[in-house]
This record gives C-alpha cells, structure tokens and sequence, in this order.
C-alpha cells in the first residue's frame, strides 16, 4: 500500500529437454527475458528509457504491464521491454489555473522531464503533477493521486481530472487512492479527510461528519469482506461502511500515530507502517510492535509495505535505511551498502506473479528476486502449446500462455468428450504455465491407450489440443 510522505507462475518448469529447447526458442523469440540469474536488476534514465528517476508509485495491469507514476515525467508504462511516457496535457491536469490565469501559464522541457510553472504561484513548483498513488481497476483504467491535480483517470486513452472544481473532491492534494472489489474508489487527501467514489456519487468523510481521527489521510487498505482500513497523521481508523473504530497510541498497541503504509496479508493481519514507531501487525485482537530497537528494522520510519503470500514474508520500505524482508522469525536487510539498491529512501513497492519485486526510489526503479530477476514481455495473446512427446506412454508436458489475470481451466477428454481428469481450475496471473498429465483419470487408475484431448479454458477463449497415450 502507499505511503504519507512523498507516498503458480511457471509451476512447473522442468520437463522434457526437447519441449523446453523448443520453449526457450520461443521464448526468445516471442516473449523476451531481459534478465536471468541476476538477483537485482535497476532501470535508471541513463541505462533505460525511463524517463525520469523518481518513482513514487507502482501498480500492474491485467495484461501484466508494470505501471509507474513518476514526480516529473507524468506516468510510464513498461511491457518488459519497451518503455511508453504518457503525459496529461496542462490544461487537463490543472484546469482550475488555466481557467483562472490561462495568460500565466507556461511551459518548460528538458531531457524528457516536463514541467509546469506559474508565474503568479511560485509555491506550486515543479511538483504539481506528481503521482503519489496509483491503482488499477478491473477495466485496466488508471486512477492517480496528485499533488495539486487531484484525481485523474486515465484509460489508456483519454484523461480526466477530478478536483474540487469539478467535482466532490475536498482537496487537489491526493496521497492515496485504494479500490474495492465493486469498483469504488477510496482517495486519501492531505487536508479534506477521505472520499467515496461510486463512479457518479461522491461521499467524504472528515474530522467533522465522520469517526475519522483526521483530515491528512497517508494510507488505505481494502480488505475484501468490505471493511475499510484508514492510515492518518493522528491515527489509524477501520470503517465497515456504518460505524467507525479508531486506534491510537492511548488505547491500543499502535506505535506511533502518522500511519504513512498499510498492507493486508492473506490471514487478515493487518500490517502498519508508521512514522517514528516502526511497523506493528494487528490481528484484530493482538498487537505485535517491531522497531529499531526489538526487532532486526533497520529504521523506524516505514514509507511502503507490500505482502509476498506466496512466502509468507512482508517487505517493508523505509525512508532512509532502505529495504527490509520479515518471514515471521528472520529479517534480512538490503541498502545500498550491501546489495544493488540505488537509494535508501524507497517510495514503494509492488510483488508481481513471478515473485519479482519491484522498488521505486527516487534514484531509479530497482527490482529484486532471490532465484534471479525474471520479466518476460506482456503478450496479448492465448496459445496452447502441442504437447511432448506425443504419443507417450508415462508423462507427458505443455503449456499455455494467458495475457491477463483470468480463471483457468485446465481438463482431459476422451475421444467421446467425457472427462478424464481436471488438471487446474483456479485463478492465474499472467505468464506461461507448464502442466503435465501422468495419464490418469481423476481416480487415479490408468487410462486406457487411445486418443484424448487437452482443453484450456479461460474468461476469454478455450484452446484445445489432441495427444495419443500408448501402453
């Protein structure tokens, strides 16, 4: 999740050697690998297109698409090879100024970096487009929070900016923006407390109307039973759509009251980043505290938290002495001392399906896997692979390509269209996906030799190939 201040996969890759000779030809040539076996692997603006090295946020598309807002440079798409700038235009990201002072306006580029000055409002510098946050939603729109802008959408193709001008903002300074399974969308302000929006009706929540214990809202987490998790400069606040609860230092176990990051793993602890107090984990009974001083954290001011499920560990950025990775009993610890890590001030972090972590600093985009950082290209494309070796009589192997995070089905049949056996039915991100089939039935007794069909089915499209099994 954001913070206050600035803010399975391949399950199984072994297999026959000529199937995965033909896979990494294809792989080669199709989806590229831009690194291998390298633990760290950081984009900057002198060895990358990047266009500027401040990354404050980060988020990932259906299609597997990193997405990065910057404080310069607007927001930046990379595919895992090519890097794509999209930059609003300065009369749709800040039209209340153009409205009142067009005359005053102008602007200046240099070496990519874009930015806006007004004569008249030296105070707003060159800082005003920086994207603080950023969130996906199922339609793959972009909502941003802003300094100064507000909130802006973007889908792809079109802009458009929510401010207090234009709609139910409270305040154009925007730190955090969360989204709820309906597609709701939860932005955090500096100054005017928290915002509901449904897409056409605006709901704000401040010191005044609502339980929230202050107006300068640093984090949200969304957990999906509904209940909305608020970080603030004076408090943490949780709000299940009627009734408010707030922690504090005085009655609860919360370390310290400016929570800046926010995280909820897959049991539902809810993981706090503060400022000054470190970091605790609140099981909605229990509060555990770690800090500088009980616990291997190198700091105790946490920028960014992000939960790696998968391996049950919780990395969690911090604002001068780096990155730290907690499994529950060990910490480890990288900066840029000890490991490739451009800058100790990390902005925030995001944990993608092949178990890469990617680090935005204000030194460049780092990113970080123990077994070797792996970013294949985004493909936009389904296929289903033949399988090896064919006929067979014990085992045999493919795989299949999904662009976009979608619910897989993966079955056998037999020549008469009964089936055999579900291989795989359950959600899956994308990438390739190898499987096999040990030819037998869902009983676990032997198939008889003959002809059978493998089928894959997703949200959008069903592949099928045919294989004979001998004996």
């Amino acid at each position: 999740m954001k913070f206050c201040f600035s803010n399975e996969v391949i399950k199984r890759a072994s297999g026959f050697i000529c199937l995965m000779i033909i896979s990494i030809c294809l792989v080669l040539a199709s989806t590229p690998v831009l690194s291998q076996n390298e633990k760290w692997v950081v984009f900057n603006t002198t060895n990358s297109d990047l266009p500027d090295n401040h990354v404050l946020s980060l988020a990932i598309d259906s299609y597997n698409n990193k997405w990065i807002g910057t404080k310069f440079s607007g927001l930046v798409k990379f595919d895992g090879k090519d890097w794509k700038i999209f930059m609003p235009d300065s009369a749709i990201l800040f039209p209340p100024l153009l409205k009142k002072e067009p005359e005053k306006l102008f602007t200046s580029e240099n070496h990519a970096e874009k930015t806006f000055y007004s004569k008249t409002a030296k105070t707003l510098g060159p800082q005003f487009n920086a994207f603080y946050d950023l969130a996906i939603d199922a339609n793959d729109t972009k909502w941003i929070g802003s300094k100064i802008g507000g909130l802006i959408r973007f889908d792809g193709i079109e802009w458009k900016v929510f401010n207090q001008a234009n709609s139910g903002m409270p305040d154009d300074y925007a730190w955090s923006v969360a989204l709820e399974a309906n597609g709701a969308k939860w932005i955090g302000t500096k100054k005017g407390g928290v915002v509901k929006f449904d897409g056409k009706n605006w709901a704000v929540f401040d010191k005044n109307n609502s339980g929230l214990p202050d107006n300068d809202v640093c984090s949200i987490a969304i957990e999906k039973k509904g209940n909305i998790w608020i970080g603030t400069s004076n408090g943490l606040a949780k709000f299940d759509g009627k009734n408010w609860t707030v922690y504090h230092t005085a009655n609860s176990g919360l370390p310290a009251n400016a929570v800046w990051a926010l995280a909820i793993d897959a049991k539902k602890n809810i993981w706090v980043g503060t400022q000054g107090g470190g970091m605790a984990k609140f099981d909605g009974t229990r509060w555990n505290a770690y800090n500088k001083s009980n616990s291997g954290l190198p700091e105790n001011e946490i920028a960014s938290l992000a939960i790696d499920d998968a391996n049950n560990t919780i990395w969690i950025g911090t604002t001068n002495a780096g990155l730290a990775k907690f499994d529950g009993m060990r910490w480890t610890v990288f900066d840029t001392q000890n490991s490739a890590l451009p800058q100790n001030n990390i902005k925030d972090l995001l944990i993608d399906n092949l178990g890469n972590k990617w680090i935005g600093t204000e030194m460049g985009l780092a990113i970080y896997r123990e077994e070797g950082v792996l970013i294949t290209r985004s493909t936009e494309d389904f296929t289903l692979s033949h399988n090896y070796p064919n006929p067979f009589n014990a085992m045999t192997e493919f795989y299949f390509d999904i662009p976009r995070r979608t619910w897989v089905n993966v079955s056998i049949y037999n020549i008469l269209g009964q089936l055999l056996q579900t291989l795989i039915n359950e959600e899956y991100y994308p990438g390739r996906y190898y499987e096999q089939w040990d030819g037998l039935t869902q009983h676990g007794t032997p198939a008889p030799a003959g002809l059978y069909f493998y089928r894959v089915k997703t949200d959008f499209g069903t592949r099928s190939q045919k294989m004979m099994l001998i004996r």
